[in-house]
């Protein structure tokens, strides 16, 4: 079983359990009361450890394996109906290839910009789970460098997906006094690409830049609609604090796909902290 089948299928079999107990046991669902009327925002500072794992046929059929940090700004919105959140990340290091002969080392560096809305659906009176569906924009900047590559020794991908996204939170607070704010919650979200675009290399192993005499380091990259396949996911832990601020403790995976001769496949998890900042 590839990497990319690894990363994706633990989770969501589990998410897939958890929407079952939900549906299973729900009674009449009835609307969740919409009068509330306040929306607290949060500015959240992050970050954390990864492991990611990448291979890049276009240059090299090895898998390389790396821990890199990484640190996150986000801001969010979020109330009993609505949760809209955009967030910036950034993590970097070094990665080796999975083999034992062969030391080529690459330096990564990896840029993240996420948005994304998610919208309750009407749940069952009195139960601690609630269900939240939605959509998330997602645009990754994978820039690598690699001096044992020659003239392939730099690499640029570009990966932007739309997700639909569905999203169980578990209200470790249940028969407490509700309010419009985060307080002791677990949730699981899962998100399945609708459409992948990319901007990448359009050539195997070597560009012919040097035989044609141009520097252009671009040239022979192509945007790709539709290419590929991506999902993603996270658990979460979140506590409030009586300054109405709130920590996070988090998992997030995600896993790539691009087929063809160029093929290119990227699994990442991620354990991150954070913590957020009311700001109204």
């Amino acid at each position: 079983m590839s990497t990319l089948h690894r990363a994706i299928t633990l989770p969501i079999v589990v998410l897939l359990l958890l929407l079952r107990a939900v549906v299973g046991g729900a009674q009449v669902n009835k609307p969740v009361d919409w009068t509330e009327k306040i929306k607290p925002a949060f500015l959240g500072f992050s970050s954390g450890m990864a492991q990611v794992s990448y291979r890049d046929m276009g240059t090299s059929p090895l898998t390389y394996v790396g821990t890199p940090i990484f640190f996150a700004l986000s801001h969010t919105d979020v109330n009993l109906r609505h949760e809209s959140t955009i967030a910036l990340s950034y993590y970097f290091g070094e990665f080796t290839p999975h083999s034992v002969q062969v030391n080529t080392p690459s330096f990564v560096r990896n840029i993240s910009l996420d948005y994304l809305e998610l919208f309750a659906w009407p749940k069952a009176d009195k139960s601690p789970w609630s269900v939240n569906i939605g959509g998330q924009w997602s645009t990754n900047l994978n820039l690598r460098k690699n001096p044992s590559f020659l003239n392939a020794s730099k690499g640029v991908d570009l990966i932007s997906s739309l997700f639909a996204l569905i999203q169980l939170k578990l209200d470790l607070n249940q028969g407490k006094a509700s309010v419009p704010r985060l307080k002791r919650t677990f949730e699981g979200r899962l998100g399945i690409s609708l459409m992948n675009a990319t901007f990448r290399h359009g050539f195997a192993y070597l560009g012919q830049g040097a035989i044609l005499n141009n520097d252009d380091f671009l040239m022979q990259y192509e945007w790709r609609l539709f290419s590929g396949f991506r999902a993603n996911g996270l658990l979460r832990y979140t506590q409030s604090l009586r300054t109405t601020n709130a920590i996070q403790l988090t998992y997030v995976w995600d896993a790539y796909s691009v087929k063809g001769y160029h093929e290119l496949d990227v699994a990442q998890h991620l354990l991150e902290v954070s913590f957020l900042y009311r700001l109204k």
